[in-house]
């Protein structure tokens, strides 16, 4: 998982908030912000588990 990986996911939430707001009928805008909703939750997920991978600062090097 990637910066790249954030960015697709972002992406598509915002193709299906594009796609809900353009949608005929109920069922399909409520099915176009579920994914959205979908796409927004694993871009944040992919951001927590970069930050989790980070090496974390070596106290001795902050003094």
């Amino acid at each position: 998982m990637s910066q790249e990986d954030i960015v697709y996911f972002e992406q598509r939430a915002a193709q299906e908030k594009q796609a809900a707001a353009k949608a005929g009928c109920t069922e399909a805008r409520q099915a176009h912000l579920m994914l959205a909703s979908v796409h927004g939750q694993a871009a944040e997920r992919e951001r927590l588990l970069i930050q989790e991978r980070r090496p974390l600062a070596d106290p001795a090097e902050q003094s």
